[in-house]
C-alpha cells in the first residue's frame, strides 16, 4: 500500500472516530470527564489484539528470520500496547476550580483554572493544547469525548489562543 493511500485511510479513520466522540462531557460527581469513550476503547482492544497477533507471528518465523521478525513483531506489540493504554487510561476531568489529568505517561496533575493561560490547536498532531503557567501543557486529542463541553468552559473563562 502506498504512503498516500495509507495516510488517506488513517485520516478517514481518525475523522470517523472523532465524529463518533460525544461533544458533551459526561458527569462524575461534581466533575466533567473527557475520555476516549466506548468507540475509543473498542479501537484500543483492536490494537491490543493486533499487537498480540504480531508478537505471535514473530514466534512463527523461520530460524534464519527470527531476529528480524522478533524486532518487527516486538516493536509492533509495544506500539499497540501503548495505544491500548492511551485509549483506556487517559482522561481529563474538570470542575469549577481545577483540571485533573490522568495518564499512564506522566503523574497525575491538579491544575487550577487560574494557571491556564492559553489555547492552541495542532493541525499536524490533531490535538487541542491548553497552555498553563506552571504545569506544562495539556493535550486533548480530537478523539476525546466531551470536547464541546471543554470548548464552552474555555469560552466562559475567556481562555483563547
Amino acid at each position: 500500500m502506498s504512503g498516500i493511500t495509507r495516510s488517506f485511510i488513517e485520516i478517514v479513520l481518525l475523522d470517523w472516530l472523532a465524529g463518533r466522540a460525544p461533544k458533551e462531557a459526561r458527569s462524575h460527581s461534581s466533575r466533567r470527564v473527557l475520555d476516549y469513550g466506548r468507540a475509543g476503547r473498542i479501537v484500543g482492544w483492536c490494537f491490543a489484539l493486533f499487537g498480540i497477533l504480531s508478537l505471535y507471528g514473530a514466534t512463527r518465523a523461520s530460524k534464519d528470520q527470527i531476529i528480524i521478525a522478533t524486532c518487527a513483531g516486538g516493536g509492533m506489540f509495544i506500539v499497540c500496547m501503548a495505544l491500548f493504554a492511551e485509549f483506556h487510561f487517559v482522561r481529563i476531568e474538570f470542575d469549577e476550580f481545577s483540571l485533573y489529568t490522568f495518564s499512564p505517561w506522566r503523574e497525575r496533575r491538579v491544575i487550577p483554572w487560574s494557571d491556564v493561560i492559553g489555547y492552541a490547536y495542532s493541525d499536524m498532531n490533531r490535538w487541542h493544547i491548553l497552555k498553563t503557567s506552571r504545569s506544562g501543557s495539556i493535550r486533548l486529542s480530537i478523539l476525546l469525548s466531551g470536547l464541546g463541553t471543554m470548548a464552552e468552559e474555555l469560552k466562559k473563562r475567556k481562555i483563547h489562543g
